[in-house]
């Protein structure tokens, strides 16, 4: 309150180690003094939160347990994610003195089935600005991601930050932000 804190952006590796439960359980404890507080907040995926560390078998498992639909579900502003009962993409709506922001969270390396979706949701939300939370995006010198830095997807069927900016995001006046 003393902030005016809105709601909270978190930009994936929820864990450091997805195999080891305790992290999870760390994890959870966490956010749950967000869920007291009945602050919103937006958690994307990275690759530490996929199964072994490895974002090329898109295993979440432990992700959505912990933090999939059935978490938010309870929540106004939660409207969805993809693939279908899972949060490995998802947005919510938040209003802030009157204005509308849509969240959208992608995963580490967006699909391009999740690029499809994620373009659904925006265009049926012309009315709302549009923040975008990924792990991915953007490197420290400002240039967009153009291929995956540590070999752990294969390159076919991913989308790194400058394809997620020319197949979706470029088209959208109404994008104020990306963090990652």
């Amino acid at each position: 309150a003393n902030y005016n804190i809105q709601f909270v952006l978190g930009e994936g590796d929820i864990v450091n180690i997805a195999e080891q439960p305790a992290q999870w359980q760390n994890a959870d404890a966490a956010i749950k003094l967000l869920d007291n507080a009945k602050m919103p907040y937006v958690l994307a995926i990275g690759n530490h939160d996929y199964a072994d560390e490895d974002p090329s078998t898109r295993d979440t498992t432990a992700y959505n347990s912990y933090f999939g639909p059935s978490r938010y579900a309870q929540y106004s502003w939660y409207k969805g994610g993809y693939p279908s009962g899972t949060n490995d993409n998802f947005y919510a709506v938040f209003t802030v003195n009157g204005k509308q922001y849509l969240i959208l969270a992608l995963e580490f390396v967006p699909r391009d089935a999740a690029l499809d979706w994620a373009k659904t949701v925006l265009d049926t939300n012309p009315d709302k600005e549009i923040i975008v939370v990924t792990h991915s995006f953007m490197f420290t010198d400002s240039t967009r991601a153009d291929q995956c830095n540590n070999n752990d997807i294969p390159v076919s069927g991913i989308n790194q930050g400058e394809d997620v900016w020319q197949k979706l995001l470029i088209d959208y006046p109404n994008l104020s932000l990306v963090l990652n």
